[in-house]
């Protein structure tokens, strides 16, 4: 495939699209962490076509669930802003509910906004242990 990058009056998202296809994937990823606090920390960013999305970013939230599929209390944020390298830095939650050795699942949204205004989900794992 050839393909002209840089080309004045278009986004790296459409060049990217031009070069797979037409096809534009975004996809929410993250890290969560426990601190010597007993905190849950998070950092969650998008990518679109794997590249980083840093402009028109709206906001993220996440959700942990349990084994079951409950909601797990107190282990959520939302409204969730990103800073300049597009990166959602949430604020740390207790994670005084979390039981060493369970497994979890954490459901992650991220919006974009502009033209192209979307949200993106993302299911992932997260296993505690000692």
């Amino acid at each position: 495939i050839k393909a002209k990058i840089g080309t004045p009056g278009t986004t790296l998202a459409d060049e990217i699209a031009a070069i797979e296809g037409g096809v534009v994937v975004y996809e929410p990823h993250a890290v969560f962490s426990i601190t010597p606090n007993n905190t849950l920390q998070a950092t969650l960013w998008l990518t679109l076509n794997t590249q980083i999305v840093t402009a028109n970013l709206g906001t993220a939230a996440f959700q942990v669930y349990d084994s079951t599929g409950s909601v797990v209390a107190g282990l959520s944020g939302s409204g969730i802003t990103p800073n300049g390298n597009g990166m959602f830095i949430a604020t740390p939650v207790s994670s005084v509910n979390l039981i060493d050795l369970t497994h979890y699942t954490i459901l992650l949204t991220i919006t974009t906004t502009g033209g192209g205004a979307t949200t993106a989900t993302a299911l992932r794992g997260l296993s505690i242990g000692e």
